[in-house]
């Protein structure tokens, strides 16, 4: 998704690019912490529930602070508070997200109210994704909805605001309701946007297709935006073929302090250390995150990366067991589903970077 940099860290980033020293591991894009490995809600699309029980915790204080600074010293684009879990629930949210540079957060609104509410709003650096729980039973999904609407009730000054629904079995029946709630905040809240995207998982044979909400019509400024490719492949909006999660544009703490390059893998052996004893300047810079890039681009039919199996890298890999129900090759999956409407505001720009990636040499 596009991402605003502020002035401060425009001007930065600038003087950086103008001594043509580029950072070895290349420049960061988004820095993403996890700030709480278990969730308020259980979406039928969300399997968190089956992670490690040492990875269902809250991220000490200390660690989050610790990878807030170190992000900002990498120079990262933006610090993203969100991998899985609901990162209301940490307790010294405010304290740790910093007010001066740009962030974003995931929430399903069920603890966006009151105090907490107010206190996001007044934000300007701040991106909001509201992931309204539509698809979870009915006290929840109200109570998500009200939460969200309420929010944007507040007139929040956030840089954006997405309200979000993931288009799985039991949130597609919603998609109308979506509309006619939030839609009309498209006139008052110039930042705001509507995203219809589609499930995706990482456990083999589940796959969870997805619905099109046909019904729904884009707006020529791109502030309706709907994944149009239903397969566990698609991740919407935010495609990592050329944006996040990818080891050449991110860099992820997890709750419990490992170091790794993307969400989409829980377990296995990544190889760059723990905030706790490993700076992410150390683990951004390593030849480990070097090999991990290679692979990413190259593919990895070696299995030596522990995504070697992910549909999402840059070429083909080793052993794939998505469905694929489209019938198109897996390294072209990201650019099919560009080209099959997916609305994104660059597509030219993605396809363009998408290229440029590949012929990284890394």
């Amino acid at each position: 998704m596009p991402q605003a940099i502020n002035p401060q860290q425009l001007s930065k980033r600038i003087a950086l690019r103008a001594t043509g020293r580029k950072p070895k591991g290349g420049w960061l894009q988004s820095t993403q912490i996890e700030l709480a490995g278990r969730c308020t809600a259980d979406c039928e699309f969300c399997n968190w529930k089956k992670r490690p029980k040492e990875q269902q915790i809250l991220m000490p204080t200390d660690l989050a602070l610790k990878a807030v600074k170190e992000s900002r010293e990498l120079n990262a684009d933006q610090i993203s508070f969100h991998i899985t879990g609901e990162s209301l629930l940490h307790p010294d949210f405010f304290k740790i997200v910093p007010k001066d540079y740009n962030t974003l957060i995931s929430t399903n609104c069920m603890l966006l109210q009151d105090d907490i509410a107010k206190e996001l709003a007044k934000m300007p650096n701040l991106l909001i994704i509201m992931a309204v729980l539509w698809s979870e039973p009915l006290e929840r999904r109200e109570m998500s909805i009200y939460n969200a609407l309420e929010y944007l009730n507040l007139n929040p000054v956030n840089r954006n605001i997405f309200v979000q629904m993931i288009c799985s079995e039991h949130a597609i029946g919603q998609a109308d309701r979506m509309y006619s709630l939030f839609s009309p905040y498209l006139n008052s809240l110039p930042k705001l946007q509507l995203h219809y995207k589609q499930p995706y998982t990482r456990d083999p044979g589940r796959p969870i297709l997805g619905y099109i909400p046909d019904q729904i019509k884009p707006r020529a400024d791109s502030r309706i935006q709907i994944d149009r490719m239903p397969t566990p492949q698609s991740a919407g909006c935010n495609d990592c073929m050329v944006m996040a999660p990818n080891p050449v544009t991110d860099l992820l703490v997890q709750a419990d302090g490992t170091i790794k390059p993307c969400y989409y893998v829980w377990s296995g052996d990544w190889g760059l250390g723990n905030i706790r004893d490993t700076t992410l300047t150390e683990a951004w810079n390593s030849e480990r995150m070097q090999e991990l890039r290679h692979y990413w681009r190259t593919g990895d039919p070696d299995k030596k990366s522990a995504c070697y199996e992910c549909i999402r890298m840059a070429h083909p890999r080793g052993d794939v067991w998505w469905d694929n129900p489209e019938g198109c090759p897996p390294s072209y999956l990201d650019d099919e589903q560009q080209d099959r409407g997916m609305i994104g505001r660059f597509p030219t720009l993605r396809k363009t970077l998408r290229k440029v990636i590949n012929k990284v040499n890394v």
